[in-house]
């Protein structure tokens, strides 16, 4: 008896199991696609992406260290170098950030596509405590 029990709960739970992954994967098909009314660019003339920091120094205890005075620099490189210099996109204020320079608020594709697809080598900062770099308030200094 204890037997049947057991495979009928098995098979059960196999069945909600089988029935929850296929709603699922329904509902997956039906998110994955971004709305229309967000803009996406075409990235076929970058050729490599990354990102670094640069500067920067561990403050704080043993085991409790924070970087501190780090530069974000994100860096694209065009499949198709035309120019020998690069392109050194500075933020110095203002509230701006190097996100600015992705896309204008209109949503048309901002200056680092421009010049990416121009043929130049494009270094956008952030500066130490602004956009993606860190910042540790000196309240919170160690």
């Amino acid at each position: 008896m204890k037997l049947k029990i057991s495979i009928a709960a098995v098979l059960t739970l196999s069945l909600v199991g089988i029935i929850n992954g296929l709603v699922l994967n329904a509902n997956d098909a039906k998110v994955s696609v971004p709305l229309t009314s967000v803009p996406t660019f075409s990235t076929e003339n970058i050729g490599r992406q990354g990102h670094f920091y640069v500067g920067g120094k561990w403050v704080g205890e043993p085991g409790k260290e924070r970087m501190r005075g780090a530069m974000y620099v994100e860096v694209w490189v065009p499949k198709k170098i035309r120019h020998p210099y690069p392109i050194l996109f500075v933020q110095a204020g203002g509230g701006q950030t190097d996100i600015a320079l992705l896309q204008t608020p209109d949503g048309r594709p901002g200056w680092a596509y421009d010049f990416v697809n121009r043929g130049y080598t494009v270094y956008m900062m952030d500066f130490p405590g602004r956009g993606r770099a860190a910042y540790i308030p000196a309240s919170m200094a160690i």
